[in-house]
């Protein structure tokens, strides 16, 4: 994490670890007042959780962006947590992508930029975004089965598309999120 000229800079290298998750709501809660903008790094994310896709989701926006489709259990709707009342921040939010995103990092990228919540710098995502449900056997031993997709809440899912940067940048995207911050003043 890096605050300077007023812009918090956050790389989230995964949501699977919960410990990147409360360190980036710190930052907001610390910086918040004095920051012009965030700029949330997921280039190279390889996804994870949709319980942490959901809860950073809740740190810039609130509702439902989300839909998991499934060929057993059908459609269901998937909020942000909290699902309602006010998010952390109303700041100015750049994402950064590019083709190494999956996920639940990218459903976090689409649901934000659906929402108009956050402004994608980068290249398009993977458009990797299986469910993975647990299988147990006797033995103890789990295998992870791809079972569905997560979509955004209306429209076509991102598997096989990706998730579409608002900008095309391939060299040096920070430097375009903070150039593109700054601007905002």
């Amino acid at each position: 994490m890096e605050f300077n000229d007023r812009v918090v800079v956050f790389r989230l290298s995964d949501l699977v670890d919960g410990s990147g998750v409360q360190l980036l709501r710190r930052a907001i809660e610390r910086y918040d007042a004095q920051a012009i903008g965030y700029v949330l790094d997921l280039r190279g994310n390889p996804g994870g959780l949709a319980v942490r896709m959901a809860e950073v989701a809740g740190f810039f926006m609130r509702g439902v962006p989300w839909r998991m489709v499934t060929k057993g259990l059908g459609v269901a709707p998937l909020p942000t947590t909290p699902p309602f009342g006010q998010p952390l921040t109303q700041r100015p939010l750049v994402v950064l992508i590019d083709g190494e995103v999956n996920s639940a990092a990218e459903g976090l990228a689409g649901a934000l930029k659906n929402a108009r919540r956050a402004y994608l710098i980068g290249t398009r995502t993977a458009g990797n975004t299986e469910l993975l449900l647990p299988y147990c056997f006797p033995d103890g031993a789990v295998a992870l089965v791809a079972s569905g997709v997560l979509a955004p809440f209306s429209g076509p899912t991102w598997e096989g598309r990706g998730v579409e940067p608002d900008r095309v940048v391939e060299k040096d995207p920070l430097a375009a999120a903070l150039e593109y911050l700054k601007r905002l003043r």
